[in-house]
């Protein structure tokens, strides 16, 4: 075998030797995503129950309170969260912030 093919079969092993670690490091990436979005899911999950929880005490005490009837409120509030959260870099707590002061019409302020 000629050392030019010699040259060129090590090459070749190289590049194939290259795209299994690419493909491993990419399965690997895959698996830690799908571990993120299971723990998201859950984490959506749970805050559903928790709001569910809340919406229904709520109802129970309040049944007129504007974030329970009021649909377009919950909508501008809903909107204004998401966009707090992605102004401030995905920070939850500006999230938060926005519905700890979110003006509820005829509601004492949240300040």
């Amino acid at each position: 075998m000629s050392a030019m093919l010699q040259f060129e079969g090590m090459l070749m092993d190289h590049q194939v030797h290259l795209a299994n670690r690419n493909a491993q490091e990419w399965e690997a990436y895959a698996r830690d995503l799908e571990r993120q979005l299971e723990e998201s899911e859950g984490a959506n999950a749970s805050n559903l129950g928790v709001r569910y929880a809340l919406a229904e005490q709520l109802r129970r005490v309040d049944p007129e309170n504007p974030l329970l009837v009021d649909e377009q409120l919950r909508n501008r509030l809903i909107e204004a969260a998401e966009l707090a959260f992605f102004l401030e870099d995905k920070n939850f707590d500006a999230a938060r912030q926005v519905g700890l002061t979110f003006d509820i019409p005829g509601r004492p302020s949240g300040d």
